[in-house]
């Protein structure tokens, strides 16, 4: 496979495909395994927003990267793959990279224990690479024409929950879960975001009266992982406007708690403050 252009790489000109591009634009499998050796979570995100045959190719070099060395507990980094495989589901070109997915998850699997994933902090991944290898292999059994490759999660999360108790149950989730709900609210329903938006609005004001609770729960990766899933909503008819505003504005404010340094996440506190003027300029 030749090397991307720029135009398959960032393929609606976003702010986000414009840093994928400048990141991977012209590196070979090679110099982009370097790229991920440097700063696993930064450049890993680039994955998500590139267009189909980029993320087909440089797809390669995350597994690379994955099974070399310099992966050895890198918990964060197998978790967030995880994310940008699911994200691309739904390409019309997935079956590209449907080979190396499958490669990736059974590496994860079989060498789980490498990557020292903590239950309480991300859930049972290994279950979710099992999951995603056995849909993929099963999909490669049908028809060219019957390959599609996108598919709902059923944990519940589609489900938009009103009662109060339920209400409970769910913030006491959110609580423990932690990185790996927030992952989830990229997948659910339009509805089932603002319900599950508003959660998080709820932990934001328990956090402007104690700052120490937003430097244990709200770390670096959970609001790298909050900007994704909020720009994936962005588009939604019901999108939670005046809440999302609410949780942006935290998020400026308070940056400096999050320990975020640039050079494993690159410039958030740049991305949130875009998206608060773009929702400001939206309400």
């Amino acid at each position: 496979m030749k090397l991307p252009t720029a135009q398959e790489i960032n393929i609606d000109n976003s702010l986000d495909g414009i840093e994928a591009c400048k990141d991977f634009l012209g590196k070979t499998l090679e110099e982009a395994e370097l790229l991920f050796r440097k700063s696993p979570m930064r450049y890993q995100e680039d994955l998500m927003w590139m267009g189909p045959r980029a993320f087909a190719f440089y797809i390669q070099a995350a597994a690379n990267y994955i099974k070399s060395d310099f992966a050895n507990e890198d918990s964060d980094f197998v978790s967030a793959l995880y994310v940008d495989i699911e994200f691309h589901l739904k390409d019309a070109e997935f079956s590209l990279a449907s080979d190396c997915v499958i490669d990736i998850a059974d590496y994860v699997i079989c060498n789980y224990s490498k990557f020292a994933m903590i239950y309480e902090v991300y859930g049972d991944y290994k279950s979710k690479y099992v999951k995603l290898r056995n849909h993929l292999l099963n999909i490669k059994k049908l028809p060219k024409e019957q390959q599609i490759y996108g598919y709902s999660f059923p944990n519940g999360i589609n489900d938009c929950k009103h009662s109060q108790e339920e209400t409970l149950e769910e913030s006491k989730r959110m609580q423990k879960e932690g990185l790996a709900y927030i992952e989830s609210l990229m997948r659910i329903e339009p509805k089932g975001f603002v319900s599950y938006i508003q959660l998080v609005e709820s932990y934001i004001e328990l956090a402007t009266i104690d700052i120490q609770f937003a430097t244990d729960y709200f770390d670096g990766d959970f609001v790298i992982s909050l900007y994704v899933n909020i720009e994936s909503h962005f588009k939604d008819a019901e999108f939670p406007l005046d809440s999302v505003i609410e949780i942006t504005d935290f998020v400026i404010s308070n940056y400096s708690k999050f320990n975020m340094t640039d050079e494993k996440y690159g410039d958030v506190k740049s991305k949130y403050i875009k998206l608060r003027d773009d929702l400001v300029n939206r309400a």
